[in-house]
């Protein structure tokens, strides 16, 4: 065994195991801060239980690795991942590449780990009740090939603490639960605020059920998610979601009700040499080419929608909004001032025509603009065209520095 040696118990140590090493060294030292324990295919049950990590009460992070998964059988991963069990004050623990169908029980037991990270074990089959552990703050899983839910047993779930949730390239995951039995009025998420879901692709139905009681969420990314259609049948018209949303960023598939105002699905469907958007209302009364977002929004991204045609925004809070590749967007329509946008990037909407005038101190904050490949936009509002030669960085297409024509609230004229 090769190693990176801790001289106190505040820094970190790097083990990497080796077929001809023991694991028995870890015993006899006293081990404080970070551990990283890698190649794991090489460690036996005996050595895993004689590193002896529960009474390493000075560890507060825990890094466990596996190189070569598939060289053990599943029963072996588990084993010695059994053998390694942390001791319940570990704040922090990350998995990578176990090779088990599931967890040992220790993992549900710790009662003050704040993050947990469980990446690329393919095998899992269920996971432990992760709702039990009272600390949690911050929860990544990624590349669970096959997990199909999150929570197994009775209801209700909730997460007390969870902050930020992230799940990746889970592409069976399918619910949230696995019995049919309801959740009930208790939020599963209470202080969720950072949420990411991305290729998850056995998701079908948004799930209003679990999430209308988000009331703290603030960051919402969603990405690759090509079966996300629509809400369940048994859904509520009348929950608001998600009030306190400051970041959208959606890549290709999923607009969803963010307010009290309206709101849509647009679904992306992938072919061999492009993407198809195709954009589906969910049951209310608008046109599905259509689109309004909230006022709370401090940051949105919307790209690869083909078949959007029109977006409404609220943009006297936002920040940031960049759009990319909408090739039938025509208008950009806000009615309100426009005095806290800082980072505005148009490109590849082909059929944009129009961007927001607003007053005369719109775009006054203004430090970054980007406008390419958008043929069709001829005219900039003045408050704007002015104020060019004051932006921090722009990045724009020969047609918006020499001459133009711009428009003032109905009034044209050339310049």
């Amino acid at each position: 065994m090769s190693h990176f040696p801790a001289d106190t118990n505040t820094l970190c140590s790097r083990y990497t195991g080796s077929s001809c090493s023991s694991m028995g060294e870890l015993r006899l030292l006293d081990l404080g801060g970070y551990l990283e324990i890698d190649q794991l295919e090489n460690v036996t049950e005996t050595d895993a239980q004689e590193a002896n990590l529960q009474n390493k009460k000075s560890l507060t992070e825990l890094k466990l690795q596996w190189r070569d998964p598939s060289s053990r059988e599943p029963q072996h991963h588990h084993k010695v991942l059994e053998g390694l069990e942390a001791h319940g004050g570990i704040k922090v623990l990350k998995i990578f590449f176990y090779g088990g169908s599931t967890y040992p029980t220790w993992i549900s037991t710790l009662q003050y780990v704040v993050e947990l990270t469980l990446s690329d074990c393919s095998k899992i089959e269920k996971l432990p009740p992760l709702w039990q552990l009272p600390a949690l703050q911050v929860l990544r899983m990624a590349g669970m090939e096959n997990l199909h839910c999150l929570c197994s047993g009775d209801p209700p779930f909730t997460f007390k603490k969870l902050k930020d949730l992230s799940l990746r390239m889970m592409p069976n995951l399918e619910t949230w639960w696995d019995i049919n039995e309801a959740q009930g009025q208790e939020s599963i998420f209470p202080e969720l605020e950072d949420l990411t879901i991305g290729r998850c692709g056995g998701l079908v139905h948004w799930p209003e059920n679990v999430f209308r009681h988000l009331v703290a969420l603030r960051k919402l990314r969603i990405e690759w998610c090509n079966k996300l259609t629509g809400r369940t049948q048994d859904a509520s018209d009348q929950c608001t979601l998600l009030p306190r949303l400051e970041s959208l960023e959606l890549l290709c598939r999923v607009l969803l009700r963010l307010g009290s105002g309206d709101y849509v699905l647009i679904r992306q469907e992938e072919s061999a040499r492009c993407s198809e958007a195709v954009a589906v209302p969910l049951p209310i009364d608008m046109s599905s080419s259509n689109l309004s977002l909230p006022v709370s929004l401090h940051k949105l991204t919307i790209g690869l929608c083909a078949n959007l045609q029109s977006l409404s925004v609220h943009l006297d809070c936002t920040e940031l909004l960049c759009i990319l590749r909408c090739p039938r967007l025509k208008s950009l329509n806000d009615d309100g001032h426009l005095t806290s946008l800082e980072h505005l990037r148009l490109q590849d909407c082909e059929s944009l025509e129009s961007i927001p005038a607003g007053p005369h101190q719109a775009y006054s904050s203004l430090r970054y603009l980007e406008i390419k490949s958008c043929p069709r936009l001829k005219l900039l509002p003045p408050c704007l065209k002015q104020r060019l030669n004051d932006i921090e960085e722009t990045d724009l297409d020969a047609c918006y520095t020499g001459n133009l024509c711009i428009i003032s609230y109905g009034v044209r004229t050339d310049y």
